[in-house]
């Protein structure tokens, strides 16, 4: 016999899900007593804000993250943090325990409640792609299932409610599979949009001197880091990222050249980018930080910009097209072009020079990351606070396999 509350962490943990983040309440403490008997560890931080922060961090480095609160008190305390979840698409699991269905049925009034036993839900359902209170056991997996796959699909926050009624019932297990897989499938592609979108983007990138690629977050959020590589050593072409993007491929790659933050970016980044003769643009939110608060320059007409559904060029719109599909198509029919006409200075140049210690000085902000940027080694994870930290290191070079986590769109103090 399998259990709603043993079949959810089963799924969470083929998932690739090892630890799960929460605060424990009434209303949820059988819900992780269960917990604790799986291999899934259970992290209790001291409210549910920073578990939600958490969560969302583990999420994106792992790809999948969870955060297990109790009902009312905790829900609420946590939505600051899935709305972050949300705008920066993070794969985000909410799980929440909830009063007794039967105590719900008669209208009780009960400890951290308002009353409305639907309020939960109603919010939840705004702030996420998928919201599901469980009701019956014998659709709980189905009901499970789904929600899983629209987290893993649409890379944003998912919220799953169980009553206390029916973390111990016995459920029904899904018929059209065995319950350890679990099939995941990218965003749709219509051939004929991405055939007619690959034409248009290859004739201009051919006919461009001085091409060069922008990435941004959907590189990390839908794991496309080995096509972007590939997509470089096809082309040849310079790349900067995106603040939200950064570190979706090692930054010490011969390549790259920096962050584009508009005119936050460094001036060289900033006059390769805009003198650009077309800019392709990759898995980019375009909000006011990304583009340095509406300082970038980017001329529309010299821009490819393809995100996870569908593709723009200059006034084009071809959907759906799914980000992973165009970049195939683009690594198919480019031809590499010569790095000595590409204007490629390399970031990692800044690294060329030794750091000499001077303690007869003044600590300074730029003494302070200019000392971090040699410190940084591979494999390390950098995590920056809203403010002057996450402006601060942008020029940081984050080395192979190095994670830099930041809220450079939501931008929600004390997400570190």
């Amino acid at each position: 016999m399998t259990t709603v509350s043993e079949y959810l962490f089963h799924r969470l943990e083929s998932l690739g899900v090892q630890h799960i983040f929460g605060v424990p309440g009434d209303y949820v403490l059988d819900l992780m007593d269960v917990l604790n008997q799986t291999p899934i560890n259970l992290i209790c931080n001291c409210n549910e804000l920073n578990a939600g922060y958490a969560a969302d961090a583990y999420a994106r480095v792992r790809g999948l993250g969870a955060v297990c609160i109790t009902y009312g008190v905790g829900g609420f305390s946590l939505v600051n943090a899935v709305v972050g979840a949300y705008a920066e698409r993070v794969p985000l699991v909410v799980i929440s325990g909830a009063p007794n269905s039967s105590v719900r049925k008669g209208n009780l009034l009960l400890h951290h409640t308002t009353g409305d036993y639907n309020l939960q839900l109603a919010i939840m359902e705004k702030i996420t792609v998928a919201a599901v209170n469980l009701t019956k056991a014998s659709q709980a997996a189905n009901q499970i299932d789904q929600t899983l796959a629209a987290c893993l699909y649409y890379k944003r926050p998912v919220y799953i409610e169980i009553p206390l009624d029916l973390v111990h019932q016995a459920c029904t297990l899904p018929e059209t599979q065995p319950p350890s897989s679990f099939k995941l499938k990218n965003p749709e592609t219509l051939p004929e949009a991405l055939e007619e979108a690959v034409e248009e983007a290859v004739d201009l990138l051919e006919k461009a001197q001085r091409p060069v690629i922008l990435a941004g977050v959907e590189f990390n959020r839908f794991r496309l880091q080995n096509k972007l590589l590939q997509l470089l050593e096809t082309t040849g072409y310079p790349l900067a990222t995106t603040m939200l993007g950064k570190s979706c491929i090692s930054e010490m790659h011969p390549q790259f050249i920096g962050n584009y933050v508009g005119a936050l970016s460094r001036d060289d980044v900033c006059q390769r980018i805009e003198t650009a003769d077309c800019v392709l643009c990759l898995g980019a939110i375009m909000s006011d930080m990304n583009l340095g608060v509406y300082t970038a320059n980017l001329d529309e007409r010299k821009l490819i910009n393809a995100n996870s559904e569908k593709v723009k060029i200059k006034h084009h719109f071809y959907q759906p097209v799914y980000l992973g599909d165009f970049i195939d198509g683009l690594i198919a029919k480019l031809q590499k072009k010569e790095a000595e006409t590409l204007e490629i200075t390399p970031a990692s140049d800044v690294l060329s020079t030794t750091f000499i210690p001077q303690p007869e000085n003044k600590l300074t902000n730029r003494r302070f990351y200019e000392r971090i940027n040699h410190f940084l080694e591979d494999g390390f994870i950098v995590i920056a606070d809203t403010g002057d930290a996450i402006i601060s290191t942008m020029d940081l070079l984050m080395p192979q396999e190095t994670d830099f986590i930041g809220q450079a769109f939501y931008l929600s103090i004390g997400y570190s």
